[in-house]
């Protein structure tokens, strides 16, 4: 869980790499969620949140390009201010 993946990720990792059918991990994972609803819905949470900064990431480079190929874009420490963080 550390790597915070969605469920098909794991059930993907675990077959590949420890020969796990999916359906048993399908059945492991539903019990858990049904045995730890609190813990599962903030690792849901985390797993959306990391899917949302690596599109805002995406997004930032490709503006940085787009700036950088328009003669636009100047030092990180010239660049607007997004929320307090620098691009």
């Amino acid at each position: 869980m550390a790597k915070y993946m969605t469920q098909s990720e794991i059930m993907s990792t675990l077959q590949a790499q420890a020969h796990i059918q999916p359906s048993l991990t399908c059945l492991v994972w539903q019990k858990l969620e049904e045995e730890n609803s609190d813990t599962f819905f903030a690792y849901n949470a985390m797993v959306r949140a990391k899917d949302q900064i690596m599109a805002f990431n995406y997004l930032v480079e490709q503006q940085s390009r787009l700036m950088e190929k328009i003669g636009v874009a100047g030092p990180p420490d010239q660049l607007p201010m997004v929320h307090g963080m620098g691009l």
